[in-house]
């Protein structure tokens, strides 16, 4: 088991702008790729990081092996995965965390990534998560976790998510009599996010040990999936609100968890069901509406609700 927190979080207070860490990065990279002005994870970059980690490896077969691994995933998921994956093998970059926008933590992972590859470090799933506070005791992660149940669902279910859900979405509009093209509706929508407890992803089960590592060392949650994993470990449940006007594709954005169809969350937390569909005149309305019934549902429901 390898510890890499000190070093990221050494790494920190040297390199304060994300341009002193993209010319670390750029220097690793050499003739592979110019990242000294990047700023976005495109293609080429992700391909470009992830070969030199370990250039004798293909990303496509890597991703393939991934718990979640869905064909449907667009180029730029599946490198994104393959390059977190050997994050994760090579020093212990925490599942739930995936690269989802060009930001600094991410890459200083990845430059801490190739300086452990270069070492010659052994690649394996049981290195301390990197992002944890060094002061914790990895031990801590060792600690049962509480048994998990569902609550009781307080609405029905209109559609379950699978590869169907943009046609079965739009056919549940025309059955209300909304026209599914985009541009042409302003839906509020509630999604059960909540995770199967007899076949939790691994990934989820990582941020329930994590959650409650720091909670026992008196830490916060850092941020909305850290919290709902705190609402997990008590049973309780995960809701997502979300506002659209282009419904039916934002829930296949949802269901290949696409970081713009739903942001960090349900990148995560997988949207299971569909609970609620409201349509509004204008997307005043809708917006208004979206904050109002994410605010009814944290009052009136034993779950975690996010919306943004």
């Amino acid at each position: 088991m390898a510890d890499f927190r000190e070093e990221y979080y050494d790494f920190n207070p040297h390199f304060t702008e994300i341009d002193d860490v993209l010319e670390e990065l750029d220097a690793l990279l050499g003739d592979r790729y110019d990242c000294s002005y990047e700023t976005s994870l495109k293609d080429e970059f992700l391909i470009a990081c992830f070969e030199r980690i370990d250039p004798t490896q293909d990303w496509r077969t890597l991703v393939k092996t991934k718990e979640t691994y869905d064909d449907s995933w667009n180029a730029k998921k599946k490198r994104a995965t393959a390059l977190h994956m050997l994050m994760t093998k090579q020093i212990g970059w925490p599942l739930h965390k995936a690269l989802l926008d060009f930001e600094r933590k991410y890459i200083v992972g990845i430059i801490l990534t190739i300086k452990a590859s270069d070492q010659g470090i052994r690649r394996h799933y049981d290195h301390v998560p990197t992002t944890l506070p060094p002061d914790i005791d990895p031990s801590d992660l060792e600690n049962e976790l509480p048994e998990r149940t569902v609550p009781d669902q307080p609405f029905p279910t209109l559609c379950r998510f699978s590869r169907t859900i943009e046609s079965d979405t739009a056919a549940l509009l025309k059955e209300r009599g909304i026209n599914p093209a985009p541009g042409n509706h302003h839906i509020v929508y509630v999604v059960d996010c909540t995770p199967a407890p007899d076949a939790e992803r691994k990934a989820i089960t990582a941020i329930r040990r994590y959650t409650q590592a720091k909670h026992i060392n008196g830490y916060q949650p850092a941020d909305e999936r850290e919290s709902a994993a705190v609402f997990l470990n008590e049973s309780k449940g995960l809701f997502y609100v979300g506002r659209s006007d282009q419904f039916p594709q934002r829930m296949q954005q949802h269901y290949e968890g696409r970081a713009s169809g739903g942001a960090r969350f349900t990148n995560l937390y997988k949207p299971r069901r569909l609970l609620e569909v409201t349509d509004f005149e204008t997307r005043a309305e809708a917006e208004t509406d979206e904050q109002r019934r994410a605010y009814r549902l944290q009052m009136k429901t034993e779950r975690y609700v996010s919306q943004n």
